[in-house]
């Protein structure tokens, strides 16, 4: 009896040394997948933009541009990926990167949610919305895509939806719709999400795989163009 428990003890002990191993491995997954060598594939992993097109990211911000559109159900799952990603650079103290919603408009269609997107922007309230507008749409079944359901909404919001509802139409809105349409096309989006890094590459969730790994191909990208940055900076 003695002999089979210590056989038993011996065992157990050995079990959990190797259920420790495979919990530090685990745990360091995260951390071995952010320091993981740029091993992407133009034309695989990423689309090489040529000519690199203009970002409207501040000087010394590298841009990561988000193509989106409200009414798009992977949109909204890509939320969720968003949000960590923007909480990893933080706690990363990451500041060179700079983060641009980007509404799509096609040609064939109204544009009815990239009009939202602007009368908030001119409303100054779309960063504090911006996921608000993604759950009242996807989670509560809510529509807002015309000037009276976004101002009935907003009054919900204590907001002032009568002036959103001026703003909605409004010349400059157009303006910004316009060059949304020209900016999907220079771009080549074709569906949603897409992700934009430096102007430089496209990322699309089907060349990618998965919402994770676009973002996770979109932070290998910021690390290249930084360290093309610097490089250059060290030639000047």
């Amino acid at each position: 009896m003695k002999m089979k428990n210590k056989n038993f003890c011996q065992t157990f002990r050995h079990a959990l040394r190797f259920l420790g191993v495979v919990f530090l491995v685990a745990s360091a997954a995260p951390a071995m997948a952010q320091s993981a060598p740029d091993t992407l594939r133009a034309g695989v992993d990423y689309t090489v933009l040529d000519p690199p097109l203009p970002t409207r990211a501040s000087e010394g911000k590298i841009e990561v541009l988000e193509f989106f559109n409200f009414s798009c159900p992977h949109c909204f799952r890509m939320q969720s990926v968003m949000a960590q990603w923007e909480k990893t650079n933080k706690e990363n103290e990451i500041t060179d990167v700079a983060l641009v919603r980007q509404p799509v408009v096609f040609q064939s269609a109204g544009g009815h949610y990239a009009r939202v997107f602007h009368t908030l922007e001119s409303l100054g309230i779309a960063d504090s919305l911006f996921r608000k507008v993604f759950n009242t749409i996807h989670q509560k079944r809510i529509l807002i895509n015309s000037s009276g359901r976004l101002a009935a909404w907003l009054d919900e919001q204590k907001l002032d939806g009568e002036r959103a509802a001026k703003i909605y139409d409004s010349f400059s809105v157009n303006a910004k719709l316009n060059r949304d349409a020209r900016i999907t096309e220079e771009y080549g989006v074709t569906s949603t999400p897409h992700v934009a890094v430096a102007g430089k590459y496209l990322i699309s969730p089907g060349g990618a795989g998965s919402l994770n790994r676009m973002m996770e191909i979109a932070t290998l990208l910021v690390e290249r163009e930084r360290k093309e940055l610097a490089r250059k900076a060290a030639a000047e």
